[in-house]
């Protein structure tokens, strides 16, 4: 509670640069965030807290929804696999 977090580094993280959890008002400013897979920063049952500054940097609660970056992932996955399916019914003449 009334922490203050400042510039500091945190890139390419598997899960979050950043997770606050039940810790109220805090001041969250000029820190490098960048590459975080899920979120730069995670707050989860926190109310007041400030964020400011901080580079390349989406914020989230918990009920966020799927990041963008994840749900292109998944349209490219899904994509890709559709051709293959449609690329092995051509090569054995079931395409319409």
């Amino acid at each position: 509670m009334n922490n203050i977090i400042y510039k500091n580094t945190a890139t390419n993280s598997y899960y979050y640069g950043i997770c606050i959890r039940n810790s109220d008002y805090n001041t969250i400013s000029r820190n490098n965030l960048a590459g975080s897979r899920i979120l730069c920063i995670l707050e989860e049952n926190c109310e007041g807290n400030v964020f400011r500054n901080n580079e390349s940097c989406d914020y989230g609660e918990t009920d966020q929804a799927i990041p963008s970056y994840n749900l292109f992932l998944l349209v490219g996955i899904i994509l890709i696999a559709l051709l293959f399916i449609l690329r092995n019914r051509y090569k054995k003449g079931k395409i319409i």
